[in-house]
């Protein structure tokens, strides 16, 4: 009986957040998964460099990868 007398509101937050988190965490799976794909074994991609050297433009690039065997991707803009 509470439930509608105002008991329903944090029953709606936890729904809500239950919501949030869940697509949060298949967003996330789904774009590793993505990413995953396109990457590069750090052995390639130095033979890849080494026959055709790319062009080098002033300024500096960070990209983060978990997964010390391989390069992480890029896009240009």
């Amino acid at each position: 009986m509470k439930i509608f007398a105002g008991g329903w509101m944090p029953l709606a937050l936890a729904f809500l957040l239950i919501l949030v988190m869940y697509t949060w965490r298949t967003g996330s799976q789904l774009l590793f998964d993505k990413t995953r794909k396109q990457e590069l074994p750090l052995a390639k991609l130095v033979e890849m460099l080494e026959a055709k050297p790319p062009q080098r433009v002033p300024g500096t690039a960070v990209f983060l990868t978990s997964d010390p065997q391989s390069a992480p991707t890029s896009a240009a803009p």
